[in-house]
């Protein structure tokens, strides 16, 4: 039986356009060392510094340190033996469309593009209006025309006209909507042929465009009820209804990854099984049975421990009473991990009951692999965790040492429960309702819009030196630590656009944002950074202040996981990310910087930058010169070995959002090798503004005058200051840095052991040694201070 899929495309001419298709040009398939894979032509060079090339870079010989791939859409650079792992010849994704279009055979080549104000839709014959700045200021409006079409791009060309232009500019093929390519296929296909007919089919098969192409198949079927040239066209229709069913299953194992399984099982139940075959029917079935299994899962293990718990003597039955009624509300097949240690020894008849009810009760308190067997301990850390969670939120000093007396006098009350628990507890404080944003379920704004004259809560003050915006994702659960964007707009933008950016628009009859980060379970954290009519990012300290605070400040409300923070922007806003991102890169998992524009500290933070991956969006032709002629120096020096840093750049592009990038950025938010990376022993940072005065366990005051500089008045700069401070061996830490005083903070995940004396070298022949107290009020102050639960501090140590 013949399949559509299979046939070749001849060439074609016909009607007023001409049209043939032509093959890809092979491509290879690039694994990177963090785990992306990219497809593109692969090409080895010396420099992305294009004023290198000006200079006989490309042609003078040099290693080779660079690997480019081009897929025609755009060029991702990376560091060649840093990054890339293994590079596979592969076929390409389907087929080219050349399409005649009234081009200028001279012109002007267009090698710096100014503002875009706007795009008109494109027509039948795949052209439409693009209205940009031109040289004198003015708005011009240059016609372009698709003249090649790819499952991958589009290559939009300026036509004959006013003003004469050569400009290629590419386009994701995802960006054009269906309803577009169907009128481009209606001129350039003959609608009274069948043949003509099926390329459109095979096109938006290519393109992953099953719902389309199923669609047009009926219509074929419909015009063509006669045709008789053994393709079978009803199999073919019920082959895109499997595939449309497999997207479904796709998109409900990425709901169900991010959290949101009444959504997973809602979109499995869509799925129209009569129409499936019998192995696609079975794929849909299993999948609804891994669901049902897994709750089948949690109902069992919660029925078996009321079981043991009913069996326990009476009084610790009784203080276990409020603990099952928790299971009974939280107990999830999210949350079914903590119990690891009691799933693999609950059942054990050679394993006292008590000690497996302490299995449980720890692991559900501290997660799996706390391996707690003593009842009265596991116990009394139920108390201990509740009295946590009181004392961060608690704003009165007073109650505070209270709540610290009674949790020093319970046995769960160690620093390493309390340091094991953190990370699983709810958020301390919650939002007022007044602060939820009207008919938008999950949008937050602060400070809130809505006026009130009710009294605000003592514990949750409204600070008005800072605003932002905050998404939550679909079925958003506190139990649950998510992934978060703290997104930044440009100069001109708001909060609110960046939402929409990378969470979507809102779908009224949903009741929820359907953008990538909604179906990806991300937080989007969008601060205000900029004062009003504030045009350009001015690396001050104030706007530093903006965005940290929100993030802190999102963090004690929102179960935001802080190993798996993103900073990014766009414009203005991809420059202050930047910024903010190397100036304290112990805050981030990885930089997003979409069109950004480097200058001031970040040329002088190249140290800081190495402890974060980095991904870095740029138009081609933004602004004269060019991105890779004004920065090419700055991306050379971060494509280096050890350095996690990708380079992309849009084809005839200018300064754009580049929202069809967003499905790789994702893909690249999700990679396991971007987490926040462990503590790092050795620090090798510069700093040269009061406020960059901490990195990870290090802080620095009174800073020497010779290395601060004021941003507004860069003329003045100096040299950035060194910090070159490591934690040794033997327990032993030595600091180094421009300040006169240090404040060092000590965690064993640092490779310190707490209970031998810690000697700190700092100064010429300087020592000093100090001991840890074993309380747990540092630890509780440094998570109220800095709302990071994964990595709180046990001790500080000032010096001298």
């Amino acid at each position: 039986m013949n399949r559509l899929w299979f046939f070749v495309l001849p060439v074609v001419l016909g009607g007023t356009t001409a049209f043939y298709p032509t093959f890809v040009a092979a491509e290879q398939l690039v694994l990177l060392r963090n785990g992306m894979e990219l497809r593109g032509n692969y090409i080895e060079i010396p420099t992305i510094d294009k004023n290198a090339f000006s200079r006989g870079g490309t042609t003078g010989g040099g290693a080779l340190t660079i690997a480019m791939i081009d897929d025609g859409l755009k060029r991702t650079y990376v560091h060649r033996r840093g990054m890339v792992v293994r590079v596979n010849q592969i076929d390409p994704r389907g087929q080219a469309i050349e399409i005649w279009q009234p081009k200028h055979g001279s012109g002007t080549p267009v090698g710096g593009l100014g503002r875009i104000y706007g795009v008109s839709p494109l027509n039948a014959y795949g052209r439409r209006e693009i209205f940009i700045r031109g040289p004198k200021g003015d708005t011009e409006a240059v016609l372009q025309g698709i003249t090649e079409l790819t499952p991958r791009y589009a290559s939009l060309e300026a036509l004959t006209g006013r003003p004469s232009y050569k400009w290629d500019m590419r386009v994701a093929t995802s960006t054009i909507g269906s309803d577009s390519l169907r009128r481009l296929f209606g001129s350039i296909f003959d609608q009274q042929s069948r043949e003509e007919r099926l390329k459109a089919v095979r096109f938006f098969i290519s393109t992953e465009r099953y719902a389309d192409a199923k669609e047009e198949l009926q219509r074929i079927k419909k015009d063509f009820p006669d045709a008789n040239d053994g393709l079978d066209l009803d199999a073919s229709i019920t082959e895109m209804s499997e595939q449309i069913a497999m997207q479904y299953l796709q998109e409900a194992q990425t709901r169900l990854d991010a959290g949101q399984p009444q959504l997973a099982s809602d979109i499995l139940n869509r799925i129209p099984v009569a129409e499936l075959s019998r192995e696609r029917r079975l794929q849909v079935s299993d999948a609804k049975a891994a669901m049902t299994s897994q709750q089948q899962r949690v109902d069992e293990v919660r029925e078996r421990l009321i079981e043991q718990v009913a069996k326990l003597p009476q009084h610790s039955a009784d203080a276990l009473q409020p603990w099952l009624d928790e299971l009974a509300r939280d107990f999830n097949p999210a949350t079914l991990d903590r119990l690891s240690d009691y799933l693999r020894l609950g059942e054990l008849d050679n394993l006292p009951l008590e000690s497996r009810v302490a299995l449980a009760v720890s692991g559900w308190i501290m997660g799996g692999g706390s391996g707690e067997q003593n009842l009265k301990v596991a116990t009394s850390l139920i108390e201990v965790r509740d009295l946590v969670v009181e004392y961060l939120g608690e704003s009165t000093a007073q109650r505070r040492t209270e709540i610290l007396d009674r949790i020093n006098r319970l046995e769960g009350g160690q620093p390493e429960y309390i340091a094991r628990m953190l990370p699983l507890i709810r958020p301390a404080l919650t939002y007022p309702d007044r602060s939820l944003v009207e008919d938008r379920v999950g949008l937050i704004a602060w400070p809130p819009q809505q006026q009130t004259d009710a009294p605000e809560n003592d514990s949750d003050p409204v600070t008005t030196d800072f605003q932002y915006e905050v998404q939550l994702p679909p079925e958003y659960d506190p139990r649950r630590s998510y992934p978060c964007i703290v997104a930044l707009h440009p100069a001109g933008g708001s909060p609110r656009q960046q939402i929409i950016w990378w969470a979507g628009q809102y779908n009224e009859g949903l009741q929820q944002r359907v953008g990538l980060g909604s179906r990806h379970g991300f937080v989007v954290v969008a601060p205000q950074w900029n004062r009003p009519g504030q045009r350009s990012y001015e690396y001050t300290a104030t706007e530093h202040h903006r965005v940290l605070s929100a993030l802190r400040h999102a963090m004690r409300r929102v179960s935001i996981d802080s190993d798996r923070v993103f900073i990014a922007g766009h414009g203005h806003g991809g420059t202050a990310a930047w910024d903010i991102a190397v100036s304290h890169p112990d805050h981030w998992a990885g930089l997003i910087a979409i069109s950004g524009e480097p200058d001031k500290t970040i040329l002088h933070y190249d140290k800081n930058s190495r402890y974060i991956p980095k991904y870095f969006v740029i138009g081609e032709i933004d602004g004269s010169p060019p991105p890779l002629a004004r920065n090419g120096a700055i991306y050379d020096d971060y494509l280096k070995p050890n350095d996690d840093s990708v380079v992309v750049e849009y084809r005839g592009r200018g300064n754009e959002h580049f929202f069809e990038e967003s499905p790789d950025l994702f893909q690249w938010m999700q990679l396991s090798s971007h987490r926040r990376p462990a503590i790092p022993r050795d620090l090798e940072l510069a700093t040269m503004r009061p406020t960059d005065n901490y990195f990870w366990w290090l802080e620095l005051n009174q800073m020497n005058d010779a290395v601060l500089v004021d941003p507004v008045l860069w003329e003045n700069v100096r040299r950035a200051g060194s910090i070159d401070s490591k934690v040794n061996e033997g327990n032993q830490i030595r600091v180094k840095g421009p300040a006169k005083e240090f404040r060092i903070g000590l965690t064993p995940d640092m490779g310190i052991d707490l209970a031998e004396p810690i000697i700190i070298r700092y100064g010429t022949n300087s020592r000093a040694s100090f001991d840890y107290d074993g309380g747990v009020q540092t630890m509780l102050d440094d998570v109220r201070s800095r709302a990071d639960r994964r990595r709180p501090f046990w001790m500080f140590i000032q010096i001298p």
